[in-house]
């Protein structure tokens, strides 16, 4: 077999760096990759995972719990916390990187966190429920 035939299916490692298929975006969704609502991801995914561990420690339930994945959500919050006072902080981790890591870790997710909040008012004789959307 000829050899040039061979190197036709080889690539050169520069053109792999640039492949798209080497670095998943996982941001389908336009409002998805905006930074209140990853923030929003990431409080609902640490609330599920911090409940395990209460659940774990009150109920002895032995539910696994993944400590590097808390540590990493914690970590992105505070990046896009501060993302969001200053676009230029933390240059080298744009939003949409960001939010495909976030993507990446709830993925799988139940969605338990809802986006509203409900407030309650009681009266001597009746109690009016109102849903606000956040």
């Amino acid at each position: 077999m000829d050899a040039t035939l061979l190197m036709d299916y080889v690539l050169p490692v520069d053109h792999l760096k640039n492949k798209i298929m080497l670095n998943p975006r996982l941001t389908s969704c336009r409002t998805c990759a905006e930074i209140p609502n990853l923030l929003a991801t990431i409080d609902c995914k640490v609330t599920t995972e911090s409940l395990k561990i209460y659940q774990n420690i009150t109920l002895m339930l032995n539910k696994p719990v993944d400590g590097c994945l808390i540590d990493d959500l914690i970590h992105y919050k505070r990046i896009l916390t501060w993302k969001y006072c200053n676009p230029d902080y933390a240059g080298n981790y744009t939003v949409q990187k960001i939010a495909s890591k976030v993507r990446q870790k709830t993925a799988g997710s139940n969605k338990a966190c809802d986006s509203t909040v409900s407030i309650f008012t009681t009266s001597s004789t009746t109690t009016t429920t109102t849903t606000i959307p956040i």
